[in-house]
């Protein structure tokens, strides 16, 4: 601030006009109160520590992560999740309306960290080795020579206790064997190798660490990353319980939000045990794969081929190709005892997707989820929305609401349902849009009739042109939405967006009803057209006509409300609907057994008096 003002002064000194001085003078409180908030503000950005605010709206489960309470989740074997994509993603979650950034350390007030200001406790779903968008200049070099007999390329030299790894992806990592630490800070940079030697002193110093991380375990390993925000990110990870813990509380609220019940230490440790074997998925070449983690792999796929074969509401993550196609790697990697880092990073991948699985479907808990389509949440009430537009568009948002609705239980969306329904609406909407196009060409065709464009007034328009332009406006409506519908969800719309929508019924609502829109025109300009056809056959005056056409119009409307109602059918099909209706219903018993309750009251209360 000092130097921006003398160098205002030496402005005011250098203009000539008294002009300008005056202004520059009447400038200069302003550019101090500026200048004033500038620094402030510096101020209170550089001061903000690494620690994640606490939340205050959601239940907290507190787990011991010290060495000894990590036991009891112990005793659940390594699972396979579907976070990632295999096949695909399988499950796709709503955006948390409450969310932090990638990393916890963001710019909000957080409490004192642990070891010190840049080391912040993270997990391995805030690793930023994905995030990380390093750039490289472009550089036109002209020659490069290589030198007569030269057959070493291989990378510069690291200190004799790191080793270097590139992952089957072509991710850079180290590794230090004798003191356990695995980074992929580019240590090949000796002030990022000076850097991270500081951070591992202040960690392995500390006196909480001295005490659960003795020199000869070699089950625990730290794990260090420099974050985007120029901060260290850590956690250890132990391979004989399979789990990550931190010496400091960690708040894994933003990594089970996901289902919304009242946490259990068993049902939490089913995610932890996720975040373990995604932490061997990035670091393929430390640990062999577990053989009881393969026969434990092979016996969950194979029994979710079963389940899709024998159920069709199975909570398989993936479909019958990519279960089997899953199954036969893994059997292969089992049969020829393959221990290259490429298919260790597959199966632990494997074990990390199914091990979410469970997690979501509450397995081994109270209420676990057995069906695809069956929710561990009370119904959420219908709103009104779907009840007074549904008869509007004929009951067609009705059908895409149940669809939406078992596809989405929990806002879940399983990813072999969404490819069916997708290419099942598509492939409908184009049909819409053909159909609409046909009804819009015989509009077109059925005003140029020249008895029909003479027959209105002066100055007006007969209700057969009216009801064959509602037709054109109607069929053109349905083209742009069907073409529309069909664009968004082939390029822009993905899985994410029906579970963003399904978070409340009002969204699946409007989803539905949304979806039904090139039906429902398509529908009203079908009508209006033959309502137009019909008007000017009731016109004519030819009594024959006029009573043939009726009796169709009658017909089709017993038809149309035959189709409509076969959509509400829940029961065996003893006799047609609108009997079936009045006898479920049991009207007669009903009122009659109102006017005996009346008549029975109307007479306590005459003797009464």
């Amino acid at each position: 601030m000092k130097h921006a003002k003398d160098l205002l002064l030496l402005l005011l000194k250098l203009k000539s006009t008294c002009a300008v001085r005056h202004s520059l003078e009447r400038c200069m409180p302003y550019l101090r109160s500026i200048l004033r908030l500038a620094v402030s503000w510096m101020h209170k950005l550089t001061s903000r520590t690494s620690r994640r605010t606490k939340r205050v709206d959601s239940p907290q489960l507190t787990l011991d992560l010290a060495l000894p309470s990590i036991l009891p989740i112990s005793s659940y074997p390594p699972q396979p999740d579907h976070s990632a994509a295999v096949p695909q993603q399988s499950f796709v979650l709503p955006t948390p309306t409450i969310s932090r950034s990638s990393s916890q350390d963001d710019n909000s007030p957080q409490p004192a960290t642990y070891f010190a200001k840049n080391i912040v406790a993270v997990t391995t779903s805030e690793f930023e080795r994905y995030q990380r968008d390093y750039k490289l200049p472009q550089v036109f070099t002209k020659s490069f020579i290589i030198k007569r007999f030269t057959t070493d390329f291989s990378a510069p030299g690291l200190p004799s206790n790191w080793t270097a790894y590139t992952h089957p992806e072509g991710a850079l990592y180290f590794h230090d064997k004798s003191r356990k630490i695995l980074t992929d800070v580019y240590i090949y940079d000796k002030t990022a190798l000076d850097d991270l030697e500081v951070i591992i002193s202040k960690i392995r110093n500390h006196p909480s660490i001295q005490r659960i991380w003795p020199a000869d375990d070699t089950s625990i390993e730290l794990v260090l990353e420099l974050r985007q925000t120029e901060r260290y990110g850590y956690y250890f990870v132990d391979h004989t319980h399979r789990c990550l813990f931190w010496p400091e509380d960690f708040d894994f609220i933003d990594f089970i939000s996901e289902v919304k019940v009242n946490y259990t230490t068993s049902h939490v440790g089913k995610e932890t045990i996720s975040h373990y074997w995604f932490h061997n998925e990035m670091f393929p070449h430390i640990l062999d794969v577990p053989e009881d983690a393969i026969e434990e792999l092979i016996d969950t796929i194979i029994h979710a081929i079963g389940d899709s074969l024998t159920s069709k509401t199975s909570t398989a993550p993936y479909d019958m190709d990519h279960l089997h196609k899953m199954l036969n790697i893994v059997k292969d990697v089992q049969v020829h005892r393959r221990h290259g880092a490429g298919a260790a990073c597959i199966i632990y991948r494997f074990l990390r997707l199914f091990a979410h699985e469970r997690f979501l479907n509450l397995y081994g808990e109270r209420g676990a989820r057995l069906n695809k389509n069956q929710s561990i949440h009370p119904d959420r009430p219908r709103t009104l929305l779907l009840t007074i537009f549904s008869p509007l568009l004929l009951y067609g948002p009705e059908t895409h609401y149940n669809q939406l609705k078992e596809m989405s239980v929990d806002s879940l969306v399983n990813e072999p349902s969404w490819v069916h329904i997708l290419k099942k609406l598509t492939d409908e909407w184009k049909e819409f849009t053909l159909y609409a196009t046909v009804v819009l060409t015989a509009n077109v065709a059925f005003l140029a009739i020249q008895s029909i464009d003479e027959a209105a007034p002066p100055g007006g328009r007969t209700g057969i042109q009216r009801a064959s332009y509602f037709s054109i406006i109607t069929s053109i409506g349905a083209i742009i939405l069907g073409l529309s519908l069909v664009r968004q969800h082939h390029v822009v719309l993905k899985m994410d967006f029906l579970a963003n929508r399904s978070v409340t019924s009002l969204g699946l609502e409007t989803l539905a009803l949304m979806y039904s829109l090139p039906y429902g025109l398509l529908m009203w300009s079908m009508m209006s057209f033959l309502l137009a056809f019909s008007l000017l056959c009731f016109e004519s005056g030819d009594l024959i006509t006029v009573i043939l056409i009726g009796i169709c119009w009658f017909i089709l409307g017993l038809f149309l409300l035959w189709c409509i109602s076969s959509s509400f059918e829940t029961s065996p099909y003893y006799y047609p609907w609108l009997f079936r209706w009045w006898n479920e219903k049991h009207w007669a018993k009903r009122l009659a057994d109102k006017f005996q309750s009346k008549k029975v009251s109307s007479s306590e209360a005459s003797s009464l008096c």
